[in-house]
């Protein structure tokens, strides 16, 4: 399967049906899935534009299987693999940027702590300020 052009994010069910699709960016649509459909993760591939270490995050704690990514950071690799998931990946990125030489909060977050559920947490702290100064751009996704 290949993500189709308005397509960032897709789950497929350990059968292979499509059970969600997204065209948002960021942490977005990794933030809803544990949220609101958690269940939809478990057991499940993930085919997306680009993986960090806070959606890494987010997917593991979810029981994700796979994830196929089009770009992946460094982090977001040692995090799933280093918790039994599958990956594959066309490009190795060192960081996501919210500028040119700014790496994203969330990213950061999942850099500075080994503990999943704490980086869930810092992640969950970012948003929610992100959310309530609506920040330029709303970085990362939030």
């Amino acid at each position: 399967m290949k993500l189709k052009k308005d397509e960032t994010c897709v789950i497929l069910d350990s059968d292979g049906k499509e059970v969600f699709n997204d065209n948002s960016y960021g942490i977005r649509p990794f933030n809803f899935l544990f949220h609101k459909k958690l269940e939809l993760l478990d057991n499940a591939t993930c085919y997306c534009y680009e993986i960090g270490g806070a959606a890494a995050t987010f997917l593991i704690l979810g029981h994700i299987k796979k994830v196929v990514a089009t770009n992946i950071t460094k982090r977001g690799y040692e995090l799933l693999t280093k918790n039994n998931v599958e990956v594959e990946y066309e490009n190795m990125i060192d960081y996501i940027y919210v500028k040119k030489d700014v790496i994203c909060p969330m990213e950061e977050a999942s850099i500075q702590n080994e503990d999943l559920n704490q980086i869930r947490v810092d992640v969950e702290n970012i948003i929610k300020f992100i959310k309530e100064h609506k920040t330029e751009n709303n970085v990362c996704g939030g």
